[in-house]
């Protein structure tokens, strides 16, 4: 394909997207060449044969234990024929090593044939449907002259990437590549900024030998780290032998485990050679690359892109909250990267600002394989490549129907992981966005109001009643400059307290978890110094006391401002404002008296986690340990279903797709049999995030409100230092 006709798009478009034929011409062009090194390509040769001889060492390594075992079963055979009261002790000794080394042999041999994951879902394009995009892609490729893709894929990714289609086969039977682009870039990028992505991504493949050898090395850096980290039901079994065998066994059991240990231990420090060897190569790759992404698109995209990678990073952790919460309201977001995209564009100059900070203070660590942001943005600077490609429409002119695409990909993602029911039950994203930015809003409003760093952890003591105001008893500025002044006196106290409180969690976590294995008499599997339980509850008790004061003033100033906004408000407008007021101030009353239970659960929830993570000391009986995991998740479970009935009555007080949607229910769909340890483990790990989250929304929102009341008594932000 080569014209617009062959697109089919031979008219210039009725709409505002740009002309197809305008922006294929613009591709019609080619960047400059980079060169590299012919001493880099040699270092990249050596290092590949290195990367090749881990594995083999490896192997040479099970050819030396499989040598020994062979060797002592055929030199020692005199063991068995032996007589006397210790023949069957004898026999054990020389048949022991079969055993023992079989283990070890079969651990070592099975990630040699371990597979790796199959990717969860593959959604390829069909160029028949999206022509502009092949044309655009297959040109762009032209330009840096790189090969052309044999397919395009999409995810949810904020990223881009181009491999060889069938792994090893793509990499011997030539340029046999695929093309994956994330929908939310595609969404929060313009066209130079796209196109300096996956210039990027194809100047890899322009490097022609040098991508290969760089793919040979990858790829085992890779199986490296799969196989020395992932476990399957071999170790499960293992583990289990190792309990149940009998004491004429169970050292045999033990020291093969020791031993399997003992060769991952050796995959891990192979791995961390390899990575070593071959990260400086990776990196000096990336450089190489931008270089062929300024050519194109110009120096100041390598910059503008990194910006945007990075805003867009952020917009997914928040994006990642936002599908959360509509998930526990009843429905998930229809359209995922347009929730990313919006969540994005709702960003404040300043949290721009602190993204911009955070690259530029990067600093690459030994082992990554891509160099600082800042590094690579300087070497495009001096480099000063003016490019040859300045389109700037949105990226998303590329397909025919992006929105389209991003909601058939969200469907078909909620289809693959959670099945048919997930992919129906949809909210209009558009919705949550709103939702969302309200939110947001009311949160910035939160953070200037409190003057403080709030969190969930913190009470907000706001008085009993509704906040229908009092005939003859209107709130005034002063009534509200007295909390306000409070609040400033006591705002390094609280600051104090607040830290002294957070320190003590820690501590708090180890005395619990003291507390359970000392009942089990179980012995210490703390890290760390033993903390002073009497010490520790002192200093948590005080610090609260610190934090008292500030609390009980910011509750009276939130009460306060909202009747004084209603009081401002429209004779119209008041009883709908007290309705929704009252509501959310008794939910967060109830959210904010839970605050010590959940605490609480926290702490058990930690103790479960270490206790799932110790190793069982042999010095006590593994039933032991497993009495305390089981105590704990019962305690657990029991917590949860204390507060579940505490809340279960209670409606959810923010808008949902559900009807009649309870807090409990926003909190936990169901609880976890008694038996199921990893279901209460992950319930609990829930729970806790779900109902202080909900908390700090009705705050901010509360908070929001009776801002707008002190505005209406003409009083402005408190002023502090700092």
């Amino acid at each position: 394909m080569g014209t617009a006709e062959a697109v089919g798009l031979a008219e210039a478009p009725a709409d505002d997207r740009p002309d197809p034929r305008a922006l294929l011409a613009a591709l019609d062009v080619k960047a400059p060449r980079v060169r590299t090194a012919p001493g880099y390509r040699l270092a990249l040769g050596i290092v590949a044969v290195l990367m090749v001889l881990l594995p083999l060492s490896y192997l040479a390594l099970i050819a030396l234990i499989a040598w020994g075992l062979w060797w002592h079963l055929r030199n020692h055979t005199g063991l068995v024929f032996l007589s006397g009261g210790f023949s069957y002790l004898l026999a054990l000794i020389y048949l022991s090593p079969l055993a023992i080394c079989g283990i070890v042999i079969a651990f070592m041999l099975k990630p040699l044939f371990s597979r790796r994951p199959a990717k969860s879902l593959v959604h390829s394009l069909n160029p028949d449907e999206e022509p502009l995009l092949f044309e655009f892609v297959n040109r762009l490729c032209d330009a840096v002259r790189a090969p052309r893709p044999r397919r395009i894929d999409i995810d949810g990714g904020v990223n881009a990437w181009a491999g060889f289609r069938s792994g090893w086969r793509s990499l011997v039977a030539g340029n046999d590549l695929v093309l994956t682009i994330g929908l939310p870039l595609v969404g929060g990028m313009n066209l130079q900024q796209l196109g300096s992505v996956l210039a990027h991504e194809f100047g890899h493949f322009s490097q022609g030998a040098g991508m290969r050898l760089g793919y040979v090395i990858e790829r085992i850096n890779r199986w490296f780290q799969r196989v020395v980290f992932e476990r399957d039901e071999w170790d499960a079994e293992l583990e289990r032998a190792t309990e149940v065998a009998s004491d004429l066994f169970a050292w045999i059991v033990h020291l093969a485990r020791g031993l399997v240990s003992f060769t991952r231990w050796i995959l891990e420090h192979l791995m961390r050679l390899g990575v070593l060897f071959s990260r400086r190569l990776s990196r000096q790759m990336e450089f190489d690359a931008d270089a062929l992404a300024a050519g194109f698109a110009g120096a100041a995209s390598i910059a503008e892109v990194h910006q945007r990678l990075g805003e867009l990073s952020v917009a997914v952790n928040i994006a990642e909250g936002a599908y959360i919460r509509s998930h526990r309201e009843g429905a998930r977001v229809d359209d995922w990267p347009a929730l990313v995209v919006g969540l994005e564009r709702q960003l404040t100059p300043r949290q721009r600002e602190e993204i911009a900070a955070l690259s530029a203070n990067h600093i690459a660590a030994r082992f990554d394989t891509h160099p600082a942001p800042a590094e690579r943005i300087a070497r495009a600077n001096r480099e000063g490549q003016p490019g040859v490609f300045h389109e700037t429409a949105p990226a998303s002119v590329l397909f025919r129907d992006f929105e389209a695409t991003s909601k058939s990909y969200t469907r078909e993602f909620y289809r693959t992981q959670f099945g048919e029911a997930a992919a129906t039950n949809l909210r209009p994203t558009a919705s949550v966005l709103e939702i969302e930015g309200r939110q947001a809003a009311e949160f910035e409003a939160a953070a200037a109001f409190t003057i403080v760093e709030w969190t969930a952890l913190n009470s907000l003591p706001v008085p009993e009643g509704s906040c229908r105001p009092e005939p003859d008893a209107a709130v005034s500025a002063a009534d509200l400059e007295m909390d306000r002044a409070k609040m400033r006196d006591q705002r390094s106290t609280f600051q104090e307290g607040q830290r002294r409180y957070l320190e003590t969690l820690p501590d708090l976590e180890a005395i619990r978890l003291l507390q359970v294995t000392r009942a089990r008499e179980i012995p210490c599997i703390l890290d760390r110094p033993e903390p002073v339980a009497a010490d520790v509850e002192e200093a948590r008790e005080m610090a609260i006391v610190r934090t008292l004061s500030f609390e009980r003033a910011l509750g009276r100033r939130v009460f306060k401002g909202i009747r004084a906004k209603i009081e401002a408000a429209p004779e119209c407008a008041r009883e709908p404002l007290i309705d929704e007021c009252d509501r959310l101030l008794s939910v967060l009353r109830l959210t904010d008296s839970t605050t010590a239970e959940l605490v609480s659960m926290r702490l058990d929830l930690a103790v479960l986690h270490s206790l799932l993570q110790a190793s069982t000391p042999d010095e006590a009986p593994p039933f032991k340990l497993t009495a305390a995991i089981r105590g704990v998740a019962e305690s657990l479970r029991g917590q949860m279903e204390s507060l579940c009935r505490r809340l279960e009555g209670t409606p959810y007080p923010l808008p949902a797709a559900e009807e009649r949607l309870t807090i409990a229910r926003y909190a936990l769909r169901e609880l976890p049999p008694e038996d199921d340890i990893e279901g209460v483990q992950s319930a609990t790990t829930v729970m806790i995030p779900a109902i202080l989250d909900l908390k700090m929304r009705l705050a901010w929102s509360l908070m929001a409100h009776a801002r707008d009341g002190e505005a209406a008594l003409g009083l402005g932000p408190v002023e502090v230092a700092n």
